[in-house]
């Protein structure tokens, strides 16, 4: 596959990718309550969010999304200093929007999808569990 850059719209590129197989470990630091669609994540995902308390309370995370990938089977991680978009599957990696929301599927975005494994490497080595906490 190699590297690709795809914008302006990278979602359905960046959805479909996360409706292979998995496992998944998506790092994305705010979503909405559309986040569950443009991110398909399943049972034994991860994702890696900042749920901290002001980012809720200014809507930037929304705690309906959360509970729903929580009831999905997706452990949910929280970090309060998040300000990425990076979502690792078996064998690729996605740079790309900090938010998954219906704003960002509007917006002029950019993701980058590669299948280099020393991009692979880093991103998995980044998204390990035992640096996060739970989500609150």
């Amino acid at each position: 596959m190699g590297t690709t850059l795809h914008a302006p719209h990278p979602w359905p590129h960046i959805t479909a990718a996360l409706r292979g197989p998995g496992p998944r470990r998506v790092a994305i630091a705010y979503l909405d309550t559309t986040a569950p669609e443009l991110l398909p994540l399943r049972a034994g995902d991860q994702l890696i969010v900042n749920a901290a308390r002001p980012a809720v309370r200014a809507h930037a995370t929304s705690p309906t999304a959360l509970a729903r990938f929580v009831d999905a089977g997706v452990r949910v991680l929280s970090t309060p200093n998040l300000h990425t978009g990076l979502i690792v599957t078996g064998d690729k990696v996605i740079v790309g929007p900090a938010s998954a929301s219906h704003s960002s599927a509007l917006a002029d975005e950019t993701a980058i999808v590669t299948d280099d494994p020393h991009a692979l490497a880093a991103a998995h080595a980044l998204t390990r569990p035992r640096l996060r906490g739970p989500a609150p």
